[in-house]
């Protein structure tokens, strides 16, 4: 989930600064609470964080990196 929302968004659509640092908010996160956030059981209390979450979960999965390490 989270590899496929960083080949889409990051490496795809050159990111800024902010997006970049808002995920590395994120992955600075325990895992446990992480993963509470990735599978929808909690949401986190900050809106820029719980707005990238809910963008990564709906991502579309056909967004996935294709064999070679292109994106389609």
């Amino acid at each position: 989930m989270l590899e496929r929302f960083a080949r889409r968004e990051l490496l795809q659509t050159q990111a800024g600064t902010e997006r970049r640092r808002l995920l590395d908010r994120l992955l600075e996160l325990p895992d446990p609470l992480l993963l509470d956030y990735l599978l929808g059981q909690r949401l986190p209390p900050e809106v820029e964080l719980a707005e990238l979450i809910l963008k990564i979960r709906t991502l579309p999965p056909e967004l996935a990196a294709q064999p070679g390490g292109t994106v389609s």
